[in-house]
């Protein structure tokens, strides 16, 4: 029996196009659990990130035993991960890591059925540029070989959640301001991501800059900026950019994962992918959905491209400028979408995923 559970946080058509890979590849039996509804009510009010993956990860091992009931086959059944090395290192899982962010994949409820020996992850050695070689040499086509890596907890840490909480950054602002070079200004946003630095989790504010004189800078200068502001404004672990000045326009409010919201950043996701999926340095495009709203309720998202090889380290991807615009711009053109900004940032000290 071929399982897949479409947990409702998939990418746009992401199941569909997982099936037909499977049924291409020889595989019978398969089936589709729709379990959008069980994920999203497990999510429910649910705000700090590792909250969330480990309420994802737990309701994916619920959904795998209350489906195998009605076949009769009780717990002789097992599981088959595609875990790879990066997963166990951030989840703390090595004698000298820190937990960074608990994967899907090892939440206690896996664990368990890890010691109970029903858990197969034949790739739990292996980096991912590793793994994409030994698929070659299996022969798998390059379509699948090649496409970007998608997290296990999906679309459901893509969309930042906030309690609505003010925070008071305007100190940081000020500190940013006066590190920041002629031509280029900026302010720290009230909201956090992940990070790591060392070999530890930071949770910090993100700050967005913006170019004052004309709409071009070099990459060079930008990314020489954006590590210069992590390094000396305290609290702050990642820079985004921003097409055109924020100048505080943009609100806190209190944002939790929807359906409607999910829906939002899939086609804002499948936008930026069809831009960027045939640019071969590109390791890796998350596009993620922020709790900071325009005047008239539309959020903001961030596009993070990256060109990594086994996604320990990464660096950001210098996007052509006309591309840049064309893929602002038709963001901004999605009904519902404020605007997109540009992560800077590269790992480390900030992670590929915002949560």
């Amino acid at each position: 029996i071929c399982l897949h559970v479409d947990t409702g946080l998939m990418r746009q058509d992401e199941s569909v196009a997982i099936m037909s890979h499977l049924a291409d590849q020889g595989f019978e039996n398969l089936h589709i659990v729709e379990a959008e509804s069980q994920f999203l009510r497990q999510l429910g009010e649910l705000t700090e990130p590792e909250a969330k993956r480990l309420a994802i990860g737990r309701t994916f091992v619920d959904v795998l035993k209350q489906w195998m009931k009605p076949f009769g086959k009780g717990e002789r059944w097992k599981l088959v991960q595609g875990t790879i090395y990066p997963d166990t290192i951030e989840s703390g899982g090595s004698r000298n890591a820190a937990k960074i962010k608990t994967h899907h994949n090892r939440v206690e409820e896996i664990e368990e059925l890890i010691r109970e020996g029903r858990v197969v992850e034949p790739l739990i050695d292996l980096y991912k540029d590793e793994v994409r070689t030994l698929g070659g040499q299996l022969g798998l086509p390059d379509h699948l070989l090649n496409r970007h890596p998608f997290p296990g907890p999906g679309l459901g840490i893509r969309v930042l959640c906030s309690d609505g909480a003010k925070t008071d950054v305007s100190g940081l602002s000020r500190q940013l301001d006066s590190l920041l070079p002629d031509g280029i200004s900026g302010e720290v946003l009230p909201i956090r991501s992940v990070g790591v630095q060392g070999d530890f989790r930071t949770y910090s504010h993100p700050a967005a800059i913006w170019m004052t004189k004309g709409d071009r800078s070099s990459w060079s200068q930008l990314k020489t900026v954006a590590a210069q502001l992590v390094n000396s404004v305290e609290d702050v672990n990642r820079v985004v950019l921003s097409p055109t000045p924020l100048n505080g326009r943009f609100a806190l409010r209190p944002t939790l994962v929807t359906k409607a919201r999910l829906d939002l950043l899939r086609t804002v996701d499948a936008m930026v992918r069809e831009l960027t999926e045939d640019i071969e340095e590109i390791w890796q495009a998350p596009v993620v959905s922020l709790p900071l709203y325009d005047v008239q309720g539309d959020p903001i998202f961030v596009a993070r491209p990256v060109c990594s090889l086994d996604a320990m380290t990464a660096d950001v991807f210098e996007m052509p400028w006309e591309l840049f615009h064309e893929m602002t711009e038709a963001a901004a053109a999605i009904p519902g979408a404020a605007c997109l900004l540009y992560d800077l940032t590269s790992k480390p000290p900030g992670t590929i995923e915002w949560e």
